[in-house]
């Protein structure tokens, strides 16, 4: 029994060394590329100059989704395409939020410009919160993207069950975690604009609700820049495809996202 409990607590020492090691080498790293950051109990605090800080918490998804859009720029290259052809935009839509990270960025890239984010998760919702806190052109909505308002469960066991992996589904899920749904053209309508410059979504799977029919995808009438993360265990890349092409879409693949820009614009 002794030799057990020796054993668990050098594995307990282990894994808070390799934490500590992986914390270090990380901050050197974003040391290099001009990021500042700090520890607490739960969190890594990001600082950036000149902007706000960004508040990772330690355990599940929040340092990958910082990695991937903050340091790796995913969304730089669409960023830099809207700003050369609509360099003051009006209204931009988050579709799966997450902590708003991409959010906190187009916010710093288009200042004047309404941003809308929206996050089905609490706890994400929570984050994202922190993240966007000062951050006057931004409003942030807890709730799910859909094709009409209703009632959703949380699905918890999607992907690698992550933070970044919460799925909304209208079937029964074991999370016994519900939320209600918001459809695109009713955050149109609440922002009090009548065109999206542009709209983000990356949704886990929900996207197949946006792209059923011609009525759930009418949305793309009043858009004019598109990002989509296409997740393809739903079979529904083709149809997505196609209907963005109906709709005059060009698309340019970005890494794992597809970004369209309406034909009138190029």
């Amino acid at each position: 029994m002794y030799t057990l409990r020796k054993y668990f607590f050098n594995f307990k020492n282990w894994i808070a060394s390799y934490e500590r090691i992986k914390y270090l080498y990380n901050k050197g790293r974003l040391l290099k590329k001009g990021y500042k950051i700090n520890s607490t109990t739960d969190e890594y605090i990001v600082s950036i100059e000149n902007k706000s800080d960004i508040f990772l918490r330690k355990k599940g998804s929040d340092w990958s989704v910082f990695k991937q859009i903050t340091v790796g720029g995913e969304y730089n290259y669409i960023i830099e395409k809207i700003k050369a052809i609509i360099p003051n935009p009006s209204l931009i839509i988050d579709c799966g939020a997450n902590i708003g990270l991409t959010s906190y960025q187009l916010s710093y890239a288009f200042p004047n410009c309404r941003i809308i984010s929206v996050e089905p998760d609490f706890g994400n919702y929570t984050q994202l919160l922190k993240n966007l806190n000062g951050r006057t052109n931004l409003l942030a909505l807890n709730k799910a993207i859909w094709s009409e308002k209703r009632m959703l469960n949380i699905d918890y066991d999607f992907r690698d069950g992550q933070d970044w992996s919460v799925r909304t589904t209208d079937e029964k899920t074991v999370s016994g975690v519900s939320v209600e749904s918001i459809t695109i053209n009713q955050i149109l309508e609440l922002s009090g604009h009548k065109v999206i410059d542009f709209l983000k979504i990356d949704i886990e799977g929900a996207e197949k609700e946006l792209f059923k029919d011609k009525n759930t995808s009418n949305f793309l009438n009043q858009t004019k820049f598109i990002s989509l993360e296409i997740h393809d265990e739903f079979d529904i890349s083709s149809k997505i495809y196609q209907t963005l092409k109906e709709n005059n879409f060009k698309l340019i693949k970005c890494g794992e996202l597809m970004f369209g820009i309406k034909n009138q614009f190029i």
